[in-house]
């Protein structure tokens, strides 16, 4: 949540919509602690790790469709194929 909101003052203060003040992590953790208590420095924490955890699943179905695709290829390659027909033989 802290990050978000360092990243929105940086915006408005870049497009000269708000005081040019200097922010850091600290400060805003330190207002959120006193506004929101100790849960609110966790309110973004579900959505963040919902958009992780997604992420991370599509990565391994995408790493595992394409290492079967390659070892698929590699087997079916003629040098492999003729090599594997002598060993029968």
């Amino acid at each position: 949540m802290c990050q978000d909101k360092l990243r929105r003052s940086v915006c408005s203060q870049r497009s000269g919509i708000g005081p040019l003040r200097v922010q850091t992590v600290l400060t805003w953790s330190l207002f959120v602690g006193r506004v929101h208590g100790v849960r609110g420095l966790y309110l973004g924490l579900r959505s963040k790790l919902t958009q992780m955890i997604l992420t991370a699943a599509l990565m391994f179905v995408c790493y595992e469709k394409i290492s079967d695709l390659v070892f698929t290829v590699m087997l079916l390659e003629p040098s492999n194929a003729h090599a594997h027909a002598h060993k029968t033989l």
